[in-house]
């Protein structure tokens, strides 16, 4: 039998699932396009922009692929199963599994030709090889374009669409953490927290620290949330963390009035 308290746990638990519905829309009021998304894998792709590309020469090989059905970590364990040390294998992020995704993986020089055998794998190709200094890290990117084609929308899609864009364009774009942040079980955030109660979770350590980082975007997009529903989105608070621009300069509020019109003018 459980305890009442161990029920109460596994309930928060639930609560740290990702599920769209939890999250409200700044858009809510307009009219949607309809249509489906993502009805065929090449209905969404992903391009990775790096924050700086290879320069040739150095100790690590670096290879840029294009992989269709297959997540980030398929492609590290295959390297694994060519002899290649997990921690050797670097990545700037993780792609989505169900899209045509394109980035940069990296492996230290003596692994170089088991990251050419990434090409024997179904639904990835190898489009170009290089060599830099450095193993590609997690965060090594400036972002990722991304690409989606919505089927069957409404007649009058583009009108709505323009609607749409311009209120997004005046109060901004939720940047929320989609489901690809929390796992293909959607357990991610949960499991953090079984780490932080010091229970025994499943992965080694890198999965360990995708876990936490799936804790916070989860607080990440709770506060989010509680921004638009307070409607207090689009504006600055005291106590918020603001930063310049320019100098990338970090600073507390202690004057959200004239920050505030500082940030409305980007």
């Amino acid at each position: 039998m459980t305890s009442d308290s161990e029920e109460a746990a596994d309930e928060g638990l639930e609560k740290l699932r990702f599920d769209w519905r939890d999250l409200p829309a700044v858009t809510a009021h307009l009219p949607g396009t309809g249509g489906r998304m993502r009805s065929e894998m090449e209905d969404f792709v992903v391009t990775e922009i790096p924050s700086y590309l290879p320069s040739g020469a150095g100790d690590h090989a670096y290879a840029y692929i294009e992989k269709r059905g297959l997540a980030t970590m398929d492609l590290v364990r295959h390297l694994q199963r060519q002899g290649v040390p997990e921690r050797d294998v670097g990545f700037a992020g993780q792609k989505d599994k169900y899209a045509v995704a394109r980035q940069w993986l990296s492996v230290h020089e003596e692994y170089a030709s088991q990251l050419e055998t990434l090409a024997d794998l179904e639904g990835v190709e190898v489009l170009e090889l290089s060599r830099h200094r450095n193993k590609l890290g997690l965060g090594h990117l400036r972002g990722n374009v991304f690409e989606l084609r919505v089927r069957g929308p409404v007649s009058d899609w583009q009108t709505r669409a323009e609607a749409i864009a311009a209120h997004l364009q005046s109060v901004g774009l939720p940047n929320y953490f989609g489901p690809q942040r929390f796992g293909y079980f959607n357990t991610n955030a949960s499991d953090a927290v079984r780490l932080i109660r010091g229970e025994r979770v499943r992965g080694g350590r890198r999965m360990h620290k995708f876990y936490r980082s799936a804790l916070q975007s989860h607080i990440f997009n709770t506060l989010l949330k509680l921004r638009i529903e307070g409607g207090t989105y689009d504006g600055i608070i005291s106590g918020d963390m603001a930063q310049k621009h320019e100098t990338g300069g970090m600073f507390v509020v202690d004057a959200p009035e004239a920050e505030s019109k500082r940030a409305l003018a980007l």
